[in-house]
């Protein structure tokens, strides 16, 4: 488990940094070497693909403006950044006309500093009308449907459009980054993305896919690739999330939304067996945490349950309901996939109590349809909780550290008792998600103090051995592959779940990635 008394600092840094290197050798260089004997054979590890927006430190896209926001309606000149007026927009999200005097606006790369890239951007758009950018972009040439601007990072840039004409409207916008313009239809994925992500064999989708609360119920709601940005609510296409799956060398772990009908799962999944690259692994799971009542399908199952009349118990009725419609898309998805893919059907319960699992499995013997029961094993939930409030404010790094460390036993000795019930039904057991839970809740989360003692906690460099421990805890437990939650992301009041706090940040100063990826490259302790 994770060690009482970690190396002093500069040493952890020096030893991280080999293991870093050793992470990045080519494969083929790495096999005419012998291994040392803490160096393991197989690494089951993937990652949680982090949710993304406008405002979000994750260079997806060399095409910036695949990561643009919602419109706004503006004036053209002057006034407030949002009007209020009602917009006509087409079925890609581009304005179909706009009114007298109106302008519409949108932002990349919002309230990130300088943690964006800067330098010569080209912005290009079909159609007959007038697109200008402002705020940390400045225009240098212009000519027809295409300008450059010059960025220099600061707090994002406003893209507007200023006329369009209805009957030939502004559409295709592209805002490509420095040194792209001539690969970035064939090469659509930024090379930072790739280099941080492409040693995880598994990436899970949830989050771009918006599985919390998704509204999307036939196929016709999904998100397309013509959409005019892939961070809206509606998600990422699923082009793009295959084509990153192939890109990345990883095998992508896909969230069907939880009101999506047999015809969805039927098309998806079509177009998967047609894209993914073929033998690749795919892995199916209905929603996500569909026994937690903070989410919109959990309640949803909860009232199928009861409508269902499942069980006389409510909370049972939906486990039921949820494991009945999981089954039921599964089937849909195996006539599709199974011919050209090996499937991997999910069904995922909590890890601090096996009956909900096993709940889940048992009903109709629905461990003979699916593959994997999956949990999320974190450390650390308890600090959180605002009945701690006054105990935890007064902690110091090393307080938090050492009781995350007494806690990791107690959360994997749940998984051991969660894996137990999935070999005894012939499943594995995986991890939809897990690592830290340094999270304020219940008005916790607005506690300024506790929020920066978790951000610092996450940074210091023992929170490296605290996730070697846990990844060797979690095999021991019985667990399978892992993906920790999650890639990139900004810490703050609503957690620090970022492997990486943004895109381009140097590994020696970010100890869950480093684990990560020495953890990859074979570093057992």
């Amino acid at each position: 488990m994770a060690r009482s008394a970690p190396s002093p600092p500069r040493i952890i840094l020096l030893r991280n940094f080999i293991l870093f290197v050793a992470a990045l050798l080519p494969v083929a260089g790495r096999a005419q070497l012998t291994p040392p004997k803490h160096i393991a054979p197989e690494a089951r590890l993937g990652i949680n693909l982090s949710w993304w927006t406008s405002f979000h430190p994750e260079w997806v896209f060399v095409d910036a403006f695949r990561g643009a926001s919602e419109w706004y309606p503006q004036r053209l000149v002057g006034g407030p950044w949002n009007t209020g007026e009602a917009m006509s927009m087409r079925p890609d999200g581009y304005p179909a006309s706009l009114n007298t005097d109106q302008a519409v606006a949108c932002v990349m790369f919002k309230s990130l500093g300088s943690r964006y890239p800067g330098g010569r951007y080209v912005c290009m758009w079909d159609g007959d009308g007038d697109v200008e950018v402002k705020e940390d972009a400045v225009v240098v040439s212009r000519n027809g449907n295409r300008l450059e601007a010059d960025v220099t990072p600061f707090d994002g840039f406003v893209l507007r459009i200023t006329r369009t004409n209805p009957s030939n409207p502004v559409r295709n916008i592209r805002v490509v980054m420095p040194g792209h313009l001539a690969t970035y239809t064939t090469q659509p994925f930024h090379p930072q993305f790739l280099r941080n992500w492409r040693q995880f064999k598994v990436v899970r989708f949830m989050d771009w896919m918006r599985t919390n609360g998704s509204t999307q119920v036939n196929w016709t709601d999904r998100p397309t690739p013509d959409l005019y940005s892939q961070a809206t609510d509606r998600g990422v296409a699923l082009e793009h999330m295959v084509d990153a799956s192939n890109t990345l060398d990883a095998d992508p772990w896909f969230c069907f939304p939880h009101l999506a009908t047999d015809d969805y799962v039927r098309q998806f999944c079509r177009m998967v067996a047609a894209r993914l690259e073929p033998a690749r692994t795919v892995y199916l799971e209905l929603s996500n945490e569909c026994w937690n009542s903070s989410f919109e399908q959990s309640r949803h199952f909860g009232r199928e349950g009861v409508r269902l009349q499942l069980s006389n118990d409510p909370f049972e009725a939906q486990l039921r309901a949820y494991s009945q419609r999981a089954v039921e898309m599964f089937r849909v998805a195996r006539q599709e996939l199974a011919a050209t893919h090996r499937v991997q059907c999910v069904i995922s319960g909590q890890n601090a109590s096996e009956w909900i699992a096993q709940t889940m499995v048992d009903w109709r013997n629905a461990y003979r349809e699916i593959d994997a029961v999956a949990v999320a094993p974190y450390f650390g939930n308890d600090l959180g909780d605002p009945s701690r409030q006054t105990q935890v404010a007064a902690m110091s790094v090393n307080d938090v550290l050492a009781e995350c460390a007494r806690d990791i036993p107690a959360s994997l000795a749940n998984t051991a008792r969660n894996a137990a019930m999935a070999r005894q039904r012939g499943l594995l057991l995986l991890g939809y998600e897990g690592g830290q839970h340094l999270v304020g809740f219940g008005g916790t989360e607005n506690n300024t103090a506790i929020t920066n003692l978790f951000i610092a906690t996450n940074r210091r460099t023992e929170m490296f051995w605290l996730y070697i421990g846990y990844l060797e805890g979690w095999k021991n437990a019985g667990g399978d592959l892992l993906l920790p939650y999650y890639s990139t992301g900004r810490p703050g009041r609503y957690g620090s779940w970022g492997a990486l706090e943004y895109a381009d940040q140097d590994p020696l100063t970010a100890p869950k990635y480093l684990a990560l990826r020495a953890w990859i490259a074979g570093f057992r302790p």
